[in-house]
């Protein structure tokens, strides 16, 4: 496990936080800064196969 990121990541993260959700206001998409889970699959893998996990420290979804 991974130490908690240090304040000025947390600092940095936060500014790009606001600039992207500044940005996405009265779109479709939206972004998120907490955390958890990204499951990256492969087309038609069941549920339980995925292996690939990231925990980004901003998600833009693009889900229209």
């Amino acid at each position: 496990m991974s130490p908690a990121p240090r304040v000025n990541h947390q600092r940095s993260s936060g500014n790009i936080y606001v600039v992207i959700h500044n940005f996405l206001i009265n779109k479709k998409y939206k972004v998120f800064s907490a955390s958890f889970d990204v499951r990256l699959t492969i087309r038609n893998v069941q549920n339980e196969m995925v292996k690939t996990v990231v925990w980004p420290d901003i998600c833009v979804i693009c889900d229209s």
